[in-house]
């Protein structure tokens, strides 16, 4: 299967390459994205493309952002290409809005070691893996190469946002996660835990970069749940983390996937995007006429 890992243009400004996206300025106040099929795990990037990966990610967070548009304000213009997004420009919030409806993930393997203090919340003890809280947390972290966890105090005083930029990330990042609880619940998925960015776009703080995709949020069969909450299946970026700790060799996680989990990762992308959005998933890659005619 053809991947798209990079992409340059001679007619664009290049801003930015992340781990996943590349970043190009049109004009002044906008910008285009385009979500390549890299993936990354534990702050860095894998050898192996995942295909389809990117279009699943764009075409996901952009219908998302208009399912949310009610909720909140975002950067989203219009989609240009299956990898490809023209938004406002925004001056991100370097803070990450972790919400969490479960103990699950990094929380629980800290929950384990005996860790309960988290961003200034007190875990209580005796809970089990996946446990379901009775009200969604949110866990904060710092925007850098590494992230870091604070509480809302330290992020405020350590100048990473300010006191009314992080009220409204907070009203908006509950509310957000209300809605798509809502919404996956329909589709029979639960929304175990997620993140928002926020940036402000005169003045106001707007919904930027990627909404309750795979890469950014854990979702799982609601029916499997039910089952045995222990054992949940994972249909997102969880899956090739997992393998990646149980194939690590003195701590030391490889670089690059087997063909399987490529292609295994692959389908749990797109099945979900049809799950979610009960639409095909739009051909993978820049558009057969390119991104021109679209601007």
């Amino acid at each position: 299967m053809q991947t798209l890992t990079s992409f340059n243009s001679p007619q664009l400004r290049k801003i930015h390459s992340g781990k996943v996206r590349e970043s190009f300025g049109w004009g002044e106040d906008q910008r285009i994205l385009v979500v390549t099929d890299r993936i990354s795990a534990f702050d860095r990037v894998l050898e192996t493309p995942i295909p389809f990966k990117g279009a699943v990610l764009n075409s996901l967070s952009n219908w998302w952002f208009l399912q949310t548009a009610g909720i909140v304000n975002n950067h989203f213009v219009r989609q240009l290409a299956p990898n490809v997004t023209l938004v406002r420009e925004a001056t991100p919030i370097q803070v990450e809005m972790v919400v969490r409806g479960y103990l699950t993930g990094s929380m629980w393997r800290r929950y384990v070691k005996g860790k309960r203090n988290f961003c200034g919340l007190k875990i209580q003890d005796g809970l089990s893996e996946n446990y379901r809280f009775p009200i969604p947390i949110i866990t904060p972290t710092t925007k850098e190469d590494v992230d870091r966890e604070m509480s809302p105090t330290e992020l405020i005083d350590n100048g990473w946002t300010t006191k009314e930029h992080w009220e409204r990330m907070e009203e908006l990042a509950l509310r957000l996660f209300q809605y798509g609880t809502q919404v996956l619940e329909s589709r029979g998925l639960l929304l175990a835990d997620t993140k928002y960015e926020f940036g402000v776009v005169d003045g106001e703080v707007v919904l930027i970069d990627e909404v309750h995709t795979p890469d950014s949020s854990r979702m799982w069969p609601a029916d499997r749940y039910a089952e045995d909450p222990a054992s949940v299946v994972q249909l997102d970026k969880e899956f090739v983390r997992i393998w990646l700790r149980e194939a690590s060799s003195d701590g030391v996680a490889p670089s690059a996937l087997p063909q399987d989990i490529v292609e295994e990762t692959s389908r749990r992308y797109r099945d979900l995007f049809e799950r979610v959005t009960g639409d095909p998933l739009p051909q993978s890659g820049l558009g057969k006429t390119g991104i021109w005619s679209e601007l």
